[in-house]
């Protein structure tokens, strides 16, 4: 069951920063996929994946984001790791 706190969110999520900072990045690359030149980060919110990749081009880097099957709610954003 849910544990709903006045505002309507789950009380175990931690909200999006207005701006990615390096330890939000570290933590979400934590539950990436890192391969051999990119990260991974798969997320059922497409507007979280949009806003790690924004953030992310942001910093001067390159990053994509894509749905990961056109049946599934699952979207991807990559970026490389130099």
């Amino acid at each position: 069951m849910r544990k709903l706190n006045f505002r309507g969110h789950r009380r175990d999520y931690t909200p999006t920063p207005k701006h990615l900072t390096k330890a939000y990045l570290l933590g979400v690359l934590h539950d990436s996929t890192e391969r051999k030149t990119t990260y991974r980060i798969s997320q059922k919110s497409k507007k979280f994946v949009k806003f790690i990749a924004q953030e992310i081009k942001n910093l001067g880097r390159k990053a994509w984001d894509n749905q990961e099957n056109k049946n599934r709610d699952v979207y991807v954003v990559e970026f490389s790791k130099t």
